[in-house]
């Protein structure tokens, strides 16, 4: 583990010096030497020998996907699944912390590429959604997440406006109906919610103004304007049927300019403030990450979704997993409705 934690200090330092830490002979030597390690333990073949390999392998998964080293960390991914399937599957890993970031990994890989789980056994996500804890903590909540009090009437508490509590609602409740439809006594249509996501995307779009059309600078307006891009983003996709992976875009959201302003708004918002709101955080930034792929936005999303999903997790494992749960189920709804057309 030594090894692995100078391999990201080194991989930081490198992105911080503007290069591409795979392409790094430092980073590249160090990377080798990791997987020579994980060579070496996995020829003891013991349960306890495998969780190490586990976490080591996992380090690399994830600074293979901020690095873009796609192919790799399939690879890489792959080996990781087969590792737990010697163990006997997820419920035998010992160790209760690896265990979560095993299924937090899985989630935030499948959101952002729009597939399938690959850890997750099929008959543990293709029913019913993750059963949510009432009552979970106010700072978690979150338009992915059903909640008895609507955001506009916590907004205050929070520091939102109304037009980010209002967009919020509105999220949350396309989401609610993405989710209610997959159960197996719903007469929701596939129609219906794209009626309720068009008429949401109208209002979105009425209301729009770019990232530097305010004068407004401050840190509410920033969170607001954040919140508007994603909310577009988000039911862009649903309305249109298009995974997020293969969205391109309107004018307004696509072009160069436009992203290198969203990147400065989200940045301008402190983290600490980021923080108080991670519900809120980690949908944006799941929502970000599979279209801003080779762009400054990119590392942004996919570091602060695995911290923000991470530290929910440390609190409440089962809130963090739903959110994830719920994102990827409204990805998947919108990939299903893609091949019933077909």
């Amino acid at each position: 583990m030594p090894r692995m934690a100078l391999l990201i200090s080194a991989g930081a330092k490198a992105q911080l010096e503007g290069n591409n830490p795979a392409r790094c002979p430092k980073t590249m030597t160090m990377r080798g030497n990791a997987l020579v390690l994980v060579n070496d333990l996995l020829k003891r073949e013991t349960g306890k020998v495998y969780d190490v390999s586990i976490k080591v392998v996992m380090h690399l998964v994830h600074l293979e996907w901020y690095w873009g080293e796609y192919e790799s960390l399939w690879i890489h991914m792959n080996g990781v699944v087969e590792m737990v399937r010697a163990q006997g599957g997820l419920g035998e890993v010992r160790d209760d912390f690896l265990m979560q970031i095993l299924v937090l990994t899985d989630y935030q890989l499948a959101c952002s590429f729009d597939q399938d789980l690959v850890l997750l056994k099929p008959q543990a996500y293709k029913r019913n959604a993750q059963p949510l804890p009432v009552p979970y903590p106010e700072a978690f909540n979150s338009p992915l997440l059903d909640f008895s009090t609507p955001f506009v009437d916590i907004r205050q508490r929070w520091g939102l406006d109304s037009a980010a509590a209002e967009i919020l609602d509105a999220v949350r409740d396309l989401t609610v109906t993405i989710l209610s439809s997959s159960l197996t006594d719903s007469e929701i249509s596939t129609q219906d919610i794209l009626t309720k996501a068009h008429s949401i995307h109208a209002r979105l779009l009425t209301s729009y103004q770019s990232p530097n059309s305010s004068s407004s600078t401050t840190e509410t307006s920033l969170i607001t304007t954040t919140v508007h891009f994603a909310a577009l983003t988000y039911v862009t996709s649903i309305s249109t049927l298009t995974p997020l992976s293969s969205l391109e875009p309107p004018a307004y959201l696509s072009s160069p300019t436009i992203q290198q302003m969203f990147h400065t708004t989200i940045c301008a918002v402190s983290l600490s403030r980021w923080k108080q709101l991670p519900g809120i955080f980690l949908w944006i930034l799941l929502v970000i990450s599979p279209s801003c792929r080779n762009t400054r936005l990119e590392w942004f999303a996919k570091s602060k979704m695995t911290v923000t999903a991470l530290l929910m997790s440390l609190e409440d494992f089962d809130i963090a997993r739903s959110c994830l749960d719920s994102f990827w189920r409204v990805g998947a709804w919108v990939r299903n409705a893609v091949a019933r057309q077909q």
